[in-house]
Formats: C-alpha cells, structure tokens, sequence
C-alpha cells in the first residue's frame, strides 16, 4: 500500500493535509461537497480534478486547463 500526502495552503494562509491510501482508488478534487477531497480554496472550480493510484504511482487529472 502506498501513501500519499497532500498539502494545500491558501494565498490567505490556510493550510489543510490530506493523506490519500492507494487502496481507495479515484479521489475529487474540487470545492463541491460531493468531492472526496474539498478544497480550502473557494475560487476553485466545484470538479477541479482527481488523484488516482495506477501502475505503483500517483496521478492527478486537472479538469481545468
């Protein structure tokens, strides 16, 4: 099982962590509170992207470009 650390920290200093196990497959990203993951960053957009573990490694999907 691998473990991933996510750090977000704000332009006004607010800072959340998660820690994402490679066992619970796709996580959101995104301020919409149907996100596994909810952004501390409300100028986000509701889906801003996803964290998945495939082939023994990370991977974010950004939806935003």
């Amino acid at each position: 099982m691998s473990l991933l650390l996510v750090k977000q920290v704000t332009k006004n200093g607010h800072t959340k962590v998660w820690k994402l196990k490679s066992k619970l497959g796709l996580q959101t990203f995104g301020v919409s509170r149907k996100c596994n993951l909810i952004s501390a960053d409300s100028s986000l957009s509701s889906f801003s992207g996803c964290l998945e573990y495939r082939n023994n490694e990370w991977h974010f999907i950004q939806f935003n470009l």
